[in-house]
């Protein structure tokens, strides 16, 4: 049976012969692991969600780690509202 810390290094090797074998690049796990976190960020998850999903202890953490993603979301969050408003007001004035 496969669990705790031996799961997380049974699928590292098994991920990474893949990968490896596939490609001829060295992709760690965590690398895995970023690009996880990266999309549900920019799927729109929660940052709270995802940090309870990932373990990490503190939310400061997951922000300080992908703030650079964040950042982005904020950016794109106040696009959309500018223009949900604008179609907003042209509907009000037609």
């Amino acid at each position: 049976m496969v669990c705790g810390r031996n799961l997380y290094a049974f699928i590292g090797v098994n991920v990474y012969g893949l990968v490896y074998h596939s490609h001829n690049k060295h992709i760690t796990l965590h690398s895995f692991r970023h690009t996880h976190i990266s999309l549900l960020i920019e799927a729109g998850v929660d940052i709270k969600a995802i940090q309870q999903r990932v373990g990490h202890t503190d939310i400061n953490t997951t922000m300080n780690i992908y703030a650079h993603m964040t950042k982005n979301m904020k950016e794109k969050a106040s696009q959309a509202f500018s223009e949900r408003m604008k179609g907003l007001s042209e509907k009000l004035i037609l």
